[in-house]
C-alpha cells in the first residue's frame, strides 16, 4: 500500500481534491485522520454517516488511538485499499502519523485565499458575506505571510523527508476539470477514472474537512446571510469562486499576487 499526502493551507480546496480521489477505485479518501487523535470532544466520527459509518467505526477509533502505529496500513486496512489520501495539510501532522510516500501540495491563487481566510475570522464573531469584509492593509499583509509561511515551510518539509511531490492549482481543477485531472492521475500513478469528477454522486468516509464541500452543508447555521451566501453556491461545486474580486480592489489583489515573497513562494511552488 501507499500514502497520498496532501499539504497546504486550510481552505486550499483539500476536501473536494481528497473527495475527487476518492472516487477512484482502489483509493480512499479519509480525510485528516489526526482529529482522531486531537479532538478531545470526540468529533472524530465519518462526517458523512456519523458513528454508524462502516468504516469510521468507534471500535476501530479505538483502536487507533490505543495503538496507532502503523497509522497509514490500519487506514488501509480498515478501508481495503491499496492507496490511502489524507489531507491533514499541516507537516507536522505527517511528522507524527508517518511521511506519505508522495506529497500533493494544494494551493489557490494567493489573493482569493488571503480573503477566503479573512472572511472565515470575520465570520467568528459576525454574520457577514465575503463581499462585505472590506480588509485593511495590514490584515491583507498578515494573510499574505501566512500563506507564504504555509507553503514554504510545507515546502521545506518536502524537500527535507526526499519523497515525491506534486503541486496542484486548485483553479485549474476547477477550470480545466478534465484535463488537469488526468494530468494529477498522470503525476499520482493512479487510473484516470472520469466519473471520480462527479464526487458529489457518491458517499465519501472521511474525518471532518470542509463540511459544504462534501454534503453541501453551513455549518454555521446562526449566521443567516452567510448561510444564504453559501446556499447561492449549491448548485455548481466545481465553479470557480470568484467572490473576493467583489471584497478587493483591483489594486489590492495586484499588491498581494505580485508582492516579492509570494511571486517567490509561488515559483517554488510551480518548481515543484
Amino acid at each position: 500500500m501507499r500514502t497520498i499526502g496532501i499539504l497546504g493551507a486550510s481552505f486550499c480546496g483539500s476536501t473536494v481534491v481528497t473527495s475527487i480521489l476518492d472516487g477512484i477505485p482502489g483509493v480512499a479518501g479519509v480525510g485528516e485522520t489526526h482529529w482522531v487523535l486531537d479532538d478531545t470532544n470526540g468529533d472524530w466520527h465519518c462526517r458523512q454517516c456519523g458513528p454508524d459509518c462502516e468504516y469510521i467505526t468507534p471500535e476501530f477509533i479505538g483502536r487507533c488511538q490505543v495503538d496507532f502505529f502503523p497509522w497509514w496500513e490500519k487506514w488501509a486496512r480498515q478501508f481495503r485499499v491499496d492507496v490511502v489520501v489524507a489531507s491533514e495539510k499541516w507537516w507536522k501532522n505527517y511528522e507524527r502519523l508517518g511521511a506519505p510516500d508522495q506529497a500533493l501540495v494544494v494551493y489557490r491563487e494567493p489573493a482569493a485565499w488571503c480573503v477566503s481566510w479573512l472572511h472565515h475570522q470575520r465570520v467568528k464573531e459576525a454574520d457577514v458575506v465575503l463581499a462585505e469584509i472590506r480588509p485593511t492593509p495590514a490584515e491583507l499583509e498578515a494573510a499574505a505571510k501566512t500563506w507564504t509561511t504555509c507553503y514554504n515551510n510545507a515546502l521545506d518539509w518536502v524537500a527535507k523527508r526526499g519523497a515525491p511531490a506534486v503541486a496542484l492549482p486548485f483553479e485549474d481543477l476547477i477550470t480545466r476539470p478534465s484535463s488537469t485531472f488526468h494530468w494529477l492521475c498522470g503525476r499520482l500513478d493512479l487510473p484516470a477514472h472520469v466519473d471520480a469528477l462527479d464526487y458529489k454522486a457518491r458517499d465519501h468516509h472521511q474525518i471532518r474537512g470542509n463540511a459544504f464541500a462534501q454534503l453541501g452543508v453551513v455549518v454555521r447555521k446562526d449566521r443567516p446571510r452567510y448561510l444564504r451566501e453559501k446556499q447561492l453556491l449549491l448548485p455548481s461545486h466545481l465553479a470557480e469562486d470568484k467572490r473576493h474580486l467583489r471584497a478587493l480592489k483591483e489594486d489590492q489583489i495586484e499588491a498581494i499576487n505580485e508582492s516579492e515573497p509570494v511571486r517567490a513562494t509561488l515559483a517554488r511552488l510551480e518548481a515543484v
